[in-house]
């Protein structure tokens, strides 16, 4: 993960909230839109000595030992930053469970209710094993059978033409849709999911 070795003028790829980025850096690229250029200082306490991430946060090769690093700790970083994009992430629950990575933004302000029947292209699954793969499917939303609670609950927070991955914890399915195991396929039931895996 060499985040600050030179890259052939390409960009790079951070995650928000990394630990192993210096706290000031990954705040300050929070506020700032698409296209936008800034040249950020950060302090040592919000970057390369911070108590919180002393000992994880990533150097730059080069910079990782002796006075180099030295330096890097005890003065101000500057970073010129070019925000050419990003992948939204929502957590739907606002409790880690269910993070949802949107890939095509829908359109309009309504979303999909219990109430509704809705077509969509749905494929569930666990590293390769694919559980359920279908294209096209026209379903009432309250029809456990094929929308299990999970489910229902990554539609409530979608919007019409909207394309996402979600990241399902186990304990989410656990909590919620945990019968489903026990069921055979044929009454909307997924008996080879492994609970302790990301759905």
């Amino acid at each position: 993960m060499d985040h600050w070795d030179a890259n052939n003028g390409q960009p790079i790829s951070l995650t928000l909230g990394d630990d192993r980025l210096p706290y000031g850096l990954w705040k300050s690229i929070e506020h700032m839109r698409k296209g936008e250029k800034a040249r950020i200082m950060v302090k040592p306490k919000w970057g390369y000595n911070s108590d919180e991430n002393r000992d994880i946060v990533f150097f730059p090769r080069g910079w990782t030992e002796g006075e180099k690093k030295k330096m890097l700790m005890s003065r101000r970083v500057f970073f010129e930053v070019k925000l050419v994009d990003w992948i939204v992430r929502h957590d739907i629950n606002g409790d880690g469970l269910l993070v949802k990575t949107i890939h095509e933004r829908g359109a309009g302000f309504e979303r999909v209710s219990k109430h509704d029947e809705i077509t969509l292209d749905l494929k569930i699954y666990q590293r390769e094993q694919v559980f359920f793969e279908k294209t096209d499917l026209f379903t009432p939303v309250k029809d456990t059978r094929v929308i299990p609670a999970t489910l229902r609950t990554i539609l409530e927070s979608m919007k019409q033409g909207e394309k996402v991955t979600c990241l399902v914890q186990p304990a989410h399915f656990i909590h919620y849709d945990k019968d489903l195991r026990g069921k055979p396929k044929e009454e909307g039931g997924y008996p080879e999911i492994d609970e302790d895996k990301i759905l």
